[in-house]
């Protein structure tokens, strides 16, 4: 598992990045913004995944039970959100 989270973790932090390199771009219609705007997407869609494969938070826990190094994960979901508001 912690080989996993790991992972889980280097994917959270690579799907971060792409999302705050956004900002940079002047053109939200150019063909490298929407690259990396669907490379965010799928990064933080895995981490959804796999966070959901290895049950890191589980319906019985309370906020109160979830470790703080990975409370950043939970906002994976949110982020997918915000981001495909973007692609309409």
């Amino acid at each position: 598992m912690a080989e996993e989270s790991q992972s889980l973790r280097s994917l959270f932090d690579e799907a971060e990045r792409l999302r705050s390199t956004l900002d940079t771009f002047p053109n939200s219609n150019s063909s490298t913004f929407q690259e990396a705007l669907a490379k965010s997407i799928e990064r933080y869609e895995r981490c959804a995944q796999a966070a959901n494969h290895v049950s890191l938070f589980s319906p019985n826990e309370s906020a109160e039970d979830v470790a703080t190094g990975d409370l950043p994960l939970v906002s994976s979901c949110g982020h997918v959100k915000s981001l495909l508001r973007i692609l309409s």
